[in-house]
């Protein structure tokens, strides 16, 4: 009995990391291998979720232009070396949604509030269509977030 016991307690740190978080709260983001969302609200809402993850894997389906995900439009050195930087700015514990507006053509400014501890920053990313119709964050203002990137060192 005392085996099943200490073998219950030693499993229940793996089951709890396994668990799944229920669809309804995830971010309509294609994580088959195509990439984007459904929306540039969504697009950032994935974006954001796979920096607080630190998932690079999940950063390069949502993060991309026009032409689709950066995964399948940069060589991977490159792409790797910027997921990294943006991963250290953008590390958070908190985000709130603050504002969206148009851009030129179909692009959309999308202003965001993250928050690291007692400390919050406002940023700016532009989200943008593929000509599939799946959304990408295009860029991300990293300079307000520098102080999050900092504090980690």
């Amino acid at each position: 009995m005392k085996k099943l016991a200490m073998l219950l307690l030693l499993a229940a740190p793996v089951m709890t990391a396994c668990r799944t978080t229920p669809s309804a709260t995830r971010p309509a983001v294609d994580r088959t291998g195509s990439g984007g969302a459904t929306s540039s609200r969504t697009a950032v809402e994935g974006f954001l979720a796979a920096a607080k993850a630190q998932d690079i894997q999940a950063l390069s389906l949502i993060w991309g232009s026009e032409a689709g995900p950066a995964r399948a439009t940069l060589p991977r050195e490159e792409l790797e070396r910027r997921e990294i930087v943006m991963l250290c700015h953008l590390r958070h514990d908190s985000y709130s949604i603050i504002a969206e507006s148009a851009l030129l053509g179909q692009q959309r400014r999308v202003t965001v509030d993250l928050t690291q501890g007692a400390q919050t920053r406002r940023t700016n990313l532009v989200t943008v269509p593929s000509a599939t119709g799946a959304w990408y964050v295009l860029s991300v203002d990293l300079e307000p977030l520098q102080q999050f990137c900092a504090s980690q060192r």
